[in-house]
């Protein structure tokens, strides 16, 4: 991932003699040096940010004397390319401010033969490796057009690195041989709560199973005549003795705590594989069943009216997994933790997870906590929650189309009780939760295209409060919005990698500090999740 910034040059510079003659080219500009340091930003608990510095040599090897008016002029000719090497992690951009430490200020003139240096101040607080590996590295470009309105009559030494040839000794970080590359900087990430954002120590198998509730119907939808029981493909995530299909249960570290999953409308239940897969190797056993009329294939097209039957089909799931556990020779007989039961789920998954924890009717005691992702939620007035006071936690952006952030997240923590918190993706999407962000690279107005039209979704909503009960339940669209899909798509929108590694940040300590009791994890969401991803605004009560 490389992106380009222009440096914010209202910082210092310092104007000085070079050595070498002037050049025959009356407008020529060189980029002579670009130094980053240090080499390695090592990060701890107790400093989880590492300022380095940056320095740019600009040479005037032309006849004719350079002006500058203004820092603007300056900037606008100056790029920074900051490339983040590959690697488990997707990190917001490290932070370049002026150093003002040597501060000096145009307008200003630099003469044939002299030399401006600019000086930056960097800040690391991430890297795609956290060992010891190569996570960042730096290069530039230089306009000089962009100062003068005069082309630059040799652009061969206009960016670094460049490799020496003649009387050019080149620019970058020089290698054997004389050989110049792009300056680079591993972060060394030290800090206890790396543990929560890493791949855990479980090696993660999966499997599929297929469970019918013969108890219960599924109903009509559309042109589908509905079907005399319930049937639910299964895929389950687990820690396992090898990567393969279907391995034998770890049974090193259980029992262990119990996730289910649910996906969104027009989903399959594959639809967030970071995530299942994440907890699992963190000791985590996490089911995701496809919902008989909400997916993607969902006979008479996907539905959310079908949620009050989704909240039981969870808890028909628990009840079968629970079960599984005093089943001898079961693959996992006494591997669940039913003490330890949470849910999450993303978009009308979200909807399931708030309905399956709070519905005075439909509700399932055993979940412990939960984690509703861009849940749609106006719909739940005050009153509804009743004195549920689980742990819960809201993800959402505030840049989502589908389901606006102020409308649903914010209604949702501001009637639930404590313990909660409301983590606001800054310009974070919808489907920047959903793998196919990054696989297919699915944005929020692709998302639009698989939602039912306006009317069948109007009435399918309706279809839904009046199964909750409606205002009796206090479940009603007073305050709701009708509108959905109708903004336009912020070019500036969270990047999806990181909006999936900040789920994973934020999903993990919540899950380990709520059904484990793990110290770190609660002290990296009290002290750090925002502190130190300014990216997310965390609210708690």
């Amino acid at each position: 991932m490389t992106t380009f910034v222009r440096m914010t040059l209202t910082s210092a510079f310092l104007v000085s003699v070079l050595s070498s003659p002037a050049s025959a080219q009356v407008h020529d500009l060189s980029v002579s040096g670009l130094k980053i340091g240090p080499k390695r930003a090592k990060l701890t608990d107790t400093r989880p940010v590492r300022t380095g510095r940056i320095i740019v040599k600009i040479n005037n090897e032309g006849s004719e004397t350079l002006n500058v008016a203004d820092m603007a002029t300056l900037d606008s000719a100056v790029t920074l390319n900051i490339t983040q090497l590959p690697g488990p992690r997707a990190c917001g951009l490290p932070t370049v401010t002026p150093d003002f430490s040597k501060k000096a200020t145009p307008p200003f003139s630099v003469a044939p033969s002299k030399k401006l240096k600019l000086r930056y101040a960097v800040d690391f607080g991430c890297g795609s490796n956290p060992e010891v590996s190569i996570d960042w590295s730096f290069s530039m470009t230089l306009d000089h057009a962009a100062l003068d309105g005069n082309a630059d009559e040799d652009t061969s030494d206009d960016v670094c690195p460049r490799q020496p040839a003649g009387d050019d000794k080149g620019c970058g970080k020089k290698i054997s041989g004389g050989a110049r590359i792009e300056p680079t900087v591993d972060v060394d990430d030290r800090r206890s709560s790396l543990s929560l954002v890493k791949s855990g120590p479980y090696t993660v198998a999966q499997t599929n199973m297929v469970f019918v509730d013969a108890s219960r119907p599924t109903m009509a939808n559309g042109t589908y005549p509905g079907a005399p029981d319930r049937t639910l493909d299964t895929l389950i995530w687990y820690p396992a003795t090898s990567p393969a299909q279907d391995s034998p249960l770890d049974l090193t570290g259980g029992p262990y705590p119990f996730i289910v999953f649910a996906h969104g409308l027009g989903s399959p239940n594959n639809a967030s594989q970071v995530l299942t897969t994440h907890l699992a190797s963190h000791g985590y056993i996490v089911i995701a069943p496809a919902f008989p009329l909400s997916t993607f294939l969902a006979p008479g097209g996907p539905s959310t009216a079908d949620q009050p039957a989704q909240a039981l089909d969870v808890a028909f799931l628990i009840d079968t997994f629970l079960a599984f556990n005093t089943q001898p020779a079961h693959m996992f007989e006494g591997s669940i933790d039913p003490d330890k039961i949470g849910m999450t789920g993303h978009s009308n998954g979200a909807m399931s997870t708030v309905i399956t924890t709070y519905d005075a009717t439909l509700r399932d005691t055993r979940i412990k906590a939960a984690m509703p992702m861009s849940p749609p939620g106006c719909i739940f007035q005050p009153g509804w929650y009743g004195a549920v006071d689980i742990p819960l936690m809201v993800l959402h952006g505030d840049n989502d189309l589908l389901v606006d952030f102020d409308g649903n997240a914010q209604k949702i923590y501001d009637r639930a009780n404590a313990s909660k918190s409301l983590v606001r993706f800054v310009r974070g999407n919808h489907m920047n939760f959903s793998d196919a962000a990054i696989s297919i690279g699915l944005d929020d107005v692709g998302g639009c295209a698989f939602l039912p039209d306006a009317m069948t979704l109007e009435t399918q909503f309706t279809a839904l409060i009046a199964a909750l009960g409606g205002a009796p339940a206090f479940v009603s669209d007073a305050g709701c919005s009708t509108s959905f899909c109708d903004g336009p798509l912020d070019p500036d929108a969270m990047d999806p990698f990181r909006q999936l590694d900040l789920m994973l940040y934020a999903g993990t300590a919540f899950f380990e500090s709520t059904l484990r009791n793990n110290p770190v994890a609660t002290a990296y969401l009290a002290n750090e999740l925002d502190a130190t991803n300014p990216d997310i605004v965390r609210t708690s009560e």
